[in-house]
């Protein structure tokens, strides 16, 4: 038997994935173009650019912006802090958005000085980003640092924690988006639920809901888990909890900026086919047909999914697993860093035959984004990177619907 202390000194290894993660995506890491995929970050090339460095460089930058006096400030050499949904197009939830204010007015007024040459704006802004870029990894490391203390606690066997490190999307997604903060205030409300914390656990879920929507289900089923064992108090403890960190920090950007909550409801709502399962019934990755499938099939598996939670006991971690990889799996959004939201949680919940299919998910995953920057069309079949993408969602959808119909069935017993 491993010695315990020995074990714990491993689990040190965890943190491998998340150093990796910063280092690639640092301003320090300088890829072959054949490896772009390993550089790219949705927080720095995805949205920071396009928000700051676009409305110098083309017209179609200044479409984000709402308040074209803010950045006529910034682009005539004054020193200002833009607030997302407020003055500019911003997509991701409220804690995200808590996150972003903080971390790029910190670096535009650490290193912008009051006032400058507009001539200097793209050399400030050169610099403004490399410290975004910290700060917000700086977020993310402390996140992982929730699952690192997380995943020992919940895990039934000892050293399964260290499977984590077999999780390729890990190593490439830590530091990418905000995945890994969501998953992180998730695992952190399962361990409260199990000791009891249920006002801490709901309010965990609920920011995990209020970082990510994909994990809305999770967190309804996990009170529904105590209504149906009858213990009320705890379910409206546990309730009040949720809906209050869930929903409050949507309402505060509803009446700070109604017509910036709007803009971030429609960007989802209108996004194209991305990665998404449904690409093999249609190639039109603009289609409507993408949108009502994966409606249909959400609606129909989450329903059937809590319907069960509520009306019999169900081996409670794996249900937990359903719900978050439902409406990640079967949406028409399925991007590559969701599967670090995922993977943490398949590691602490599914038997091994089943987190075995989920790592070979997982590695088409990785390599489906080192491909996709390296091919013309990457977006549609027959690219590479979408055919890889197609095997992963099949491979998820497969290992979700097993994980259902074990539940129907009683194969995964309560734990």
């Amino acid at each position: 038997m491993v010695n315990e202390r020995a074990l714990r000194a491993l689990y040190v290894l965890l943190l491998i994935p998340i150093l990796f993660s910063v280092y690639v995506h640092s301003p320090l890491f300088d890829p072959q173009p054949y490896l772009y995929g390993l550089k790219y970050t949705d927080f720095t090339i995805g949205v920071f650019l396009p928000v700051f460095q676009d409305p110098v460089d083309s017209s179609a930058g200044r479409g984000r912006w709402f308040n074209e006096e803010k950045i006529g400030e910034l682009l005539g050499g004054k020193r200002t802090c833009p607030i997302p949904y407020l003055d500019y197009h911003f997509e991701y939830p409220p804690l995200v958005g808590l996150m972003w204010l903080f971390s790029t007015c910190v670096s535009l007024f650490s290193v912008a000085p009051p006032s400058f040459p507009p001539a200097d704006y793209g050399n400030i802004l050169q610099r403004v980003v490399q410290l975004h870029y910290y700060i917000t990894a700086g977020f993310l490391f402390l996140s992982y640092l929730g699952i690192v203390f997380a995943l020992p606690a919940l895990a039934l066997e000892r050293r399964r924690p260290l499977l984590l490190l077999l999780m390729p999307s890990m190593y490439v997604f830590s530091v990418y988006n905000w995945d890994v903060v969501a998953a992180a205030f998730f695992l952190l409300s399962i361990y409260a639920i199990e000791r009891q914390r249920y006002g801490l656990s709901g309010v965990l879920a609920g920011l995990s809901v209020s970082t990510k929507l994909l994990t809305l289900f999770g967190g309804v089923l996990l009170g529904l888990t105590l209504l149906r064992e009858g213990r009320r108090g705890d379910f409206l403890r546990y309730s009040a909890a949720f809906l209050a960190a869930a929903a409050l920090p949507y309402a505060a950007v509803l009446l700070l900026s109604p017509h910036g909550f709007s803009h971030m409801i429609s960007h989802h709502a209108t996004w194209y086919c991305e990665n998404c399962l449904y690409m093999l019934v249609s190639n039109d990755i603009w289609s409507n047909t993408h949108r009502v499938l994966a409606a249909l099939s959400i609606g129909f598996l989450a329903g059937s999914l809590l319907t069960l939670t509520f009306s019999k006991p169900v081996d409670v971690r794996s249900a937990l697993f359903a719900a978050v990889s439902v409406p990640i799996t079967f949406n028409y959004v399925f991007t590559p860093q969701m599967m670090a939201m995922m993977a943490p949680l398949a590691v602490v919940t599914l038997p091994l035959p089943l987190l075995a299919l989920y790592a070979l998910a997982d590695w088409l995953n990785a390599l489906a984004l080192m491909v996709f920057f390296n091919e013309p069309e990457p977006w549609v079949l027959p690219s590479t990177s979408q055919k890889l993408f197609a095997m992963r969602n099949l491979l998820m959808a497969a290992l979700t619907l097993t994980v259902i119909i074990m539940l129907f069935r009683r194969k995964l017993s309560p734990s």
